[in-house]
């Protein structure tokens, strides 16, 4: 995933970040006492390095006169390599913070985390704060749970997709789960209304099921990549939601259901 700047906000660095002046994280009342931006980065980054998880890469941007920001880092770490070389999904940590009380400081974790200044903000595991006091000490602990709770996840992900790569698919069953994704109540009555296509992309799945050279395996993971190619062209939020619903699918279709419970995304306000 990505962070999108299209409603205003514009590209920061480091050191932009760092020269905003110290009126701009004035209080706006008793109980209010905004993060400062280099903090928050600064933060996130003691916990990685704690860790010994690597930043490859950074993108930072600002608006509404610097009242708001975001950012997102690209990290690795010893279980991320084994993903991206096995099948290209890395991990990434997005933040967000505001100075007017628009929104809570927030950190969000993962292989597929979306930031956008439309104020889109989600991944694997989510976190918020809201900007009082004693805010850095909170969030410092917040920010060194997910980084454990997110190195774990990411074995369970490949734990997860290999289990997809070991499930062989026949073209019966190919073409079962198609129609199961239109409708996930077909499979669980809970998950009525959820879907992962609509009926447009029926064609192309199957096509590339059929046709597709990069996915001749007859089996869960190839499926699964025919999917997620017929839905890149989507809205980020939407493809978000639809790639979660496709997870769910194959993860009742395999047995990836069973290897371990996600917890929920920790809220703190």
């Amino acid at each position: 995933m990505s962070m999108m700047l299209h409603c205003g906000a514009e590209p920061a660095t480091r050191s932009e970040i760092s020269a905003l002046p110290k009126s701009n994280f004035a209080s706006m009342g008793s109980r209010h006492n905004p993060v400062v931006y280099s903090d928050l980065i600064e933060g996130v980054e003691s916990s990685i390095n704690k860790m010994g998880i690597k930043i490859t890469n950074e993108d930072f941007g600002l608006s509404h006169e610097g009242s708001r920001f975001f950012g997102l880092l690209d990290i690795e770490v010893d279980a991320s390599e084994s993903m991206m070389a096995k099948y290209q999904t890395g991990l990434q940590i997005g933040m967000r913070s505001s100075t007017k009380q628009i929104f809570s400081a927030g950190l969000t974790a993962g292989t597929q985390c979306f930031i956008c200044d439309n104020l889109a903000f989600f991944g694997d595991v989510t976190l918020s704060r809201k900007h009082t006091t004693n805010i850095m000490n909170d969030l410092s602990e917040l920010i060194d749970d997910s980084l454990v709770k997110i190195t774990e996840d990411m074995r369970l992900v490949e734990s997860r997709y290999d289990l997809y790569s070991e499930k062989s698919v026949s073209d019966k069953q190919a073409h079962d789960l198609v129609c199961k994704s239109l409708e996930l109540g077909r499979e669980d009555f809970e998950m009525k209304g959820q879907n992962v296509i609509s009926s447009q992309r029926v064609a192309p799945v199957l096509d590339n099921w059929y046709n597709n050279p990069n996915w001749k395996s007859r089996n869960a993971f190839s499926l699964f990549q025919c999917f997620t190619e017929c839905t890149k062209d989507v809205q980020m939020q939407q493809q978000s939601k639809s790639t979660r619903n496709l997870h769910w699918l194959f993860d009742k279709f395999t047995g990836a259901d069973k290897l371990k419970d996600i917890r929920e995304p920790v809220i703190l306000n």
